[in-house]
């Protein structure tokens, strides 16, 4: 007498083989991701902190303030693109930074860039962080974007540089006429 498959355990074979066929896509198309998944590592984030209004001819000032989620971190580079026919760096200060080594630390108005790779000795920082301070001068009225490079890193202090920023984001900037 011929066996007949049982319903459930084919189910359950087509469920495993479509969760294996997942994790071999994401393995192929973003391993840092997927890796880090299996490694139990919490993404840190970039946070862009910024002025309420922004006025033309008025010089502002913004944070960058890396969150670690509570991981010792000891290396970053952020690269930044913005729009240098609207807004214009005038001072990039990294006074309040864990990183005692900067083999990059610029910015370039011609260009709209801003990098910083920087690092410190084990184990870093955990927690916030105060990476940099901007000051911008607005140069046109309307919305402008800061964008976050997205070969932008934030790496562990683990013996390997495992990467934790997992999705940069940037920001816009509404800049308006004086009053």
């Amino acid at each position: 007498m011929p066996i007949k498959p049982n319903s459930t355990w084919l189910l359950i074979g087509s469920f495993l083989t479509l969760l294996g066929s997942i994790l071999a896509f994401k393995l192929i198309y973003d391993p840092p991701k997927i890796a880090n998944i299996f490694k139990n590592v919490k993404p840190a984030a970039l946070n862009i902190v910024k002025p309420e209004k922004i006025f033309l001819g008025q010089p502002f000032k913004i944070n960058l303030v890396i969150d670690s989620a509570k991981q010792d971190v000891n290396a970053v580079g952020i690269y930044l693109k913005f729009e240098s026919d609207k807004i214009q760096i005038l001072d990039l200060d990294t006074t309040e930074s864990f990183c005692q080594f900067y083999p990059e630390k610029k910015f370039d108005n011609h260009l709209g860039t801003v990098t910083i790779a920087c690092g410190s000795p084990h184990p870093g920082f955990s927690g916030t962080n105060t990476l940099a301070t901007i000051e911008l001068m607005p140069l046109a009225i309307g919305t402008t974007h800061l964008a976050v490079d997205p070969n932008s890193k934030v790496l562990l202090s683990d013996g390997r540089g495992t990467n934790t920023l997992t999705e940069p984001v940037g920001t816009d900037f509404v800049v308006q006429t004086t009053l």
